[in-house]
């Protein structure tokens, strides 16, 4: 485990100054993110879904709509492509994602970038600061460092979720009333989101903190 920690840790890293030195805008997540960047996000975008990733390579990936909040979809899978030539570029990988995409003539999904909310919700892209001098790589001092930011960033992260949920779906009821659910399916309904998100956060722990 100790191994898989100065992993994610280097590649935070490389991450982090990718971002800093490659891409013109900052990660939208985290304390970054806000409410008016998702209603800014909805209105730009043709497509806001969330995606169950099945299958993906280098050039293009297979996703599986899950639930629509914009635009009108023919079919329940689409295909996506991935961009891997600009310095914005973000690489979708198998997994739940949330997606604010367009379509191109084809019907694909067009390349992604990371300045969009677009992301990963079981794997979110945690940026940690590095720590102060005088602590050693591979050092307990080290990995209790990184466990302190993910214990601070999860919660954080696991709210602005709920919170663009809720915000998504207010959007489709207003916007797409016939794609409502009936008020007998409603308690189904968040009682599946409250499974799906309890999931989530185990997940996310046992990933980060096992």
């Amino acid at each position: 485990m100790q191994f898989c920690k100065q992993l994610v840790f280097g590649l935070t890293f490389l991450l982090y100054g990718y971002y800093a030195h490659a891409c013109e805008c900052l990660p939208p997540r985290g304390d970054k993110w806000s409410l008016q960047q998702v209603r800014t996000e909805l209105e730009r975008s043709s497509y806001v879904f969330i995606g169950e990733v099945i299958s993906a390579s280098r050039g293009s990936y297979q996703v599986r709509v899950v639930e629509l909040f914009k635009g009108a979809i023919k079919s329940d899978t689409l295909t996506g492509l991935n961009e891997h030539m600009t310095s914005c570029g973000l690489t979708v990988t198998p997994g739940l994602w949330i997606f604010y995409a367009g379509l191109n003539d084809e019907g694909y999904i067009m390349p992604l970038d990371l300045c969009s909310l677009s992301g990963s919700l079981t794997e979110p892209g945690f940026i940690l600061i590095p720590p102060p001098p005088g602590v050693k790589p591979d050092s307990a001092d080290q990995e209790a460092y990184i466990e302190e930011q993910l214990r601070q960033q999860l919660p954080l992260y696991l709210k602005n979720w709920l919170n663009e949920y809720a915000l998504l779906n207010a959007y489709r009821n207003e916007h797409f009333p016939n794609t409502q659910s009936s008020s007998a399916s409603t308690l189904p309904a968040y009682a599946a989101l409250g499974l799906s998100m309890l999931a989530l956060a185990l997940v996310l722990r046992r990933q980060y903190f096992s």
